[in-house]
């Protein structure tokens, strides 16, 4: 027994100086000798660098003696990811310019702009013609009510008006007729002259009735319709006063007669003026 305890020891001597360890380095005992393995790298000192710039003193002008630095490590780029680099943007730099082309519309020939610009100076004409009318027509009215009052209203429809003051005469545009003397086919008198200014009163009280309410327009009725009633003996009067048709003509006649005889007054004194030239150049080469 003591013999196998003595033979245990010893080969557990020899195992443990097979592995020894020296500064963390470890040996292995093998036949062909001591083999070392598992020795860690020995760290890479890393630069130091100082940025401190010479400091003048304010006592005899010399350097100061700088502190000590902190060491400055640049990082690694094992270590730290690199992050995506995005292209800077500057103000001037140029714009990519797109493929695609603006659509352009057709150029329309000048035969075409006369023709669609055509209707547009006829409304323009037209528009000028109708204040051009507008104006004729309120000069007239300031001047002539018997022309003012034509295609307005005829003497039928104004002696209408002492039944139905709401009525109104209309002329159509293609007709010389107003609509109820088309309808009655009867003749279409104008307003005489001589009661022209009364019917233009007569129309002017009609616009204010069709406006008024209430009592107003019960009294503009009840006036409506005397004046009205009075034109025909208006007419009848102006009838009767006006000259007939044979003394118009006599004095068309006379008017024409006179004229006539100014004119041969002044061709004789013309021809006198054309004698008396003629005498006095002959005289002169005489």
């Amino acid at each position: 027994m003591s013999g196998s305890q003595e033979s245990t020891e010893t080969v557990g001597a020899l195992k443990a100086q097979e592995n020894r360890s020296v500064a963390g380095h470890t040996a292995t005992m093998t036949p062909s000798g001591w083999v070392a393995f598992g020795s860690p790298p020995r760290p890479v000192p890393a630069p130091r660098f100082s940025f401190c710039a010479p400091v003048r003193s304010e006592s005899g002008g010399f350097p100061s003696v700088p502190g000590p630095t902190p060491a400055v490590t640049p990082a690694s780029s094992a270590t730290t990811p690199a992050a995506p680099v995005s292209p800077i943007v500057s103000p001037t730099s140029p714009v990519e310019e797109t493929s695609e082309e603006e659509d352009v519309a057709p150029r329309r020939s000048s035969r075409k702009r006369k023709r669609a610009e055509s209707p547009e100076e006829g409304s323009v004409a037209s528009g000028t013609s109708s204040s051009s009318s507008d104006g004729d027509s309120s000069s007239d009215e300031g001047g002539d009510p018997h022309r003012a009052l034509l295609r307005v209203c005829c003497l039928r429809c104004a002696k209408y008006l002492a039944k139905s003051p709401e009525f109104s005469c209309v002329f159509p545009a293609s007709s010389t007729k107003c609509t109820r003397c088309t309808h009655l086919k009867d003749k279409c008198v104008p307003i005489p002259p001589a009661v022209a200014a009364s019917v233009r009163d007569l129309l002017a009280l009609q616009s204010d009735f069709g406006a008024a309410v209430g009592g107003v327009r019960v009294g503009l009725r009840a006036r409506i319709v005397a004046a009205a009633a009075t034109l025909p003996a208006e007419v009848r009067v102006a009838v009767s006063v006006a000259p007939s048709a044979a003394e118009m003509s006599a004095a068309l006649l006379r008017n024409s007669e006179e004229t006539l005889v100014v004119l041969r007054q002044m061709q004789r004194s013309m021809a006198a003026l054309a004698a008396g030239g003629r005498k006095g150049k002959g005289k002169k080469r005489g």
